[in-house]
Parts: C-alpha cells; structure tokens; sequence
C-alpha cells in the first residue's frame, strides 16, 4: 500500500492557489455592480480648442460613497457607460493633459529620438492645477439625467 502524503511546500502552494482564486472571483465584476453608477459624456476645450488628449476623473463627495471613476479625452470628447460610469451623486471633478509632445520622458526610445531631432523645447499641454489637483470642479450625476457635461478651460485663468 502506498500512501501519498503532501509535503508542507506543495501544501503551502495549494493554499496559495486557493487564496489567488478566491482573490480573483471577489474581483469579478459583481464588484463593478456593487454600486449604482451612471453614464457621462462631454467635451473639454482650453482656450477654445478641444483637449487632444487627457483623463477626467469623477471623486465622489460629501455623501456619495465609493471609487473615484477615470474616463479618457480623445479630441475633446470623453463618453463611459452605466457600468464603468461614476456613481450617482456629487463628485469633484479633476481633468489632466497626457499630451507629453510625442516625447515620454520615461520611454528611452522617445528620449533617443528627442536627441536626434535637436528640439530645444517640447510643446506640451499644460493644464492649470486649479483643474486638476486644486480643482473646485464638480458635477452632480444624475440616475435619470443625459449627464452632458462642458468643460471650458483656460490656460491663464482668471483670479
């Protein structure tokens, strides 16, 4: 008769195993309805020209309760669903450039093409923090409003 025991190291990894999918089915996306959240859609313009490219997050407030929600800006428009959308409620609203002028400082490539061409200034988008990090931004979303929202931003705002 032979007897298979497990060792205290294949016992270790199936416990582990175990632990990682359990982890991931609680990360499924019963997770993402776990809220109610709306659709949102929108334009954002500095200085008159829509945003080439950025990211608008919705920080819920006061008493909206859950994660904040990242949507991308593509030529000034941005649009998420119901189901990745901000929750319903108050947010504060924070909008960044990603328009690094086709040079990412953390990309070596990028750098080596940057030398190579001799530029003496990369022209970037800028977007005042007062949009962003200082932002007083904000939006109710609404369960049964379009949620159209415009965003008119100045490179030199007024104080």
């Amino acid at each position: 008769m032979i007897i298979n025991r497990a060792t205290p190291r294949s016992l270790s990894t199936f416990l582990l195993m175990v632990g990682a999918i359990s982890l991931v089915q609680g990360c499924s996306a019963s997770r993402l309805d776990e809220f109610d959240r709306a659709a949102v859609s929108g334009t954002v313009t500095l200085d008159g020209k829509p945003l080439s490219e950025g990211v608008i997050n919705f920080i819920p407030q006061a008493d909206t309760q859950g994660p904040k929600t990242s949507v991308v800006i593509t030529q000034g428009k941005f649009e998420v669903d119901n189901r990745h959308g901000p929750l319903i409620g108050q947010h504060r609203v924070e909008i960044r450039s990603t328009d690094d002028g086709g040079f990412a400082l953390d990309d070596e490539s990028s750098i080596d093409r940057l030398k190579a061409s001799r530029k003496r200034k990369i022209e970037v988008v800028v977007i005042p923090t007062i949009y962003n990090d200082r932002s007083k931004l904000s939006e109710e979303v609404s369960e049964s409003d379009s949620n159209q929202y415009q965003f008119k931003l100045l490179s030199r705002p007024k104080r």
